[in-house]
């Protein structure tokens, strides 16, 4: 299946997306709150040098859209500043997904929604985009997704095993938690592909956001 931009949306902010009916007008307030909400937890962050790739899954439900980002929010300002930033690719079920990036290129989430960053639905200079594509081909790409992520484990590893300062213990430490975030990053896309799939099956035109903060 093909990729379409949002139709009758056009994206003017880098962290907020403005439609001509006042459902997604309210929808975008939503978005405003959570990214609100990251960066404060961000800047109280001084370890934190990388970037985010956020992207968020829409449908054509503005209710029920408007409770999966109110639950999200919700539960990320009740976190302490530290859980929140290890815990924030937990949250596909509510249809949302994040990529730190070390090097300015995405690698997970470009891959399982390429189409976002065609010429016709990305936006350079704001760092964003919108598409839609069909579940099948979500699911197509889950494996080698997977495969990336086990692969960047694998040289963050390799990375500590150089760092002759850090302990022996203190890398084992280190590894088992890498290791149990990998795991919950890889249900946590599951869970989005599997919502996904669901709102296609609804008939509710999911489609992705995605931009770089």
């Amino acid at each position: 299946m093909g990729c379409a931009p949002l139709s009758n949306t056009s994206i003017i902010t880098t962290k907020q997306i403005i439609s001509g009916d006042e459902e997604n007008k309210m929808i975008s307030k939503q978005f405003n709150q959570i990214h609100s909400a990251i960066k404060r937890k961000n800047k109280n962050n001084k370890n934190n040098r990388s970037s985010i790739v956020n992207c968020y899954l829409k449908w054509d439900d503005y209710t029920e859209e408007k409770s999966y980002l109110e639950k999200m929010h919700n539960e990320i300002i009740k976190m302490p500043v530290e859980e929140s930033l290890k815990s924030l690719h937990k949250f596909g079920y509510l249809g949302y997904l994040r990529e730190e990036i070390y090097d300015g290129e995405s690698y997970v989430i470009k891959h399982l929604f390429s189409e976002a960053w065609s010429d016709e639905n990305y936006n350079d200079s704001k760092r964003e985009g919108y598409c839609n594509v069909s579940s099948d081909v979500i699911k197509a790409r889950i494996p080698k997704a997977i495969k990336i992520i086990m692969q960047r484990e694998e040289l963050e590893d390799n990375k500590n095993k150089n760092k002759t300062t850090t302990r022996i213990g203190q890398q084992r430490q280190q590894k088992n938690i890498k290791k149990e975030d990998h795991r919950q990053t890889i249900k946590s896309l599951k869970d989005f592909v599997q919502l996904f799939e669901q709102k296609e099956k609804e008939s509710k035109n999911p489609g992705v956001y995605i931009f770089y903060q």
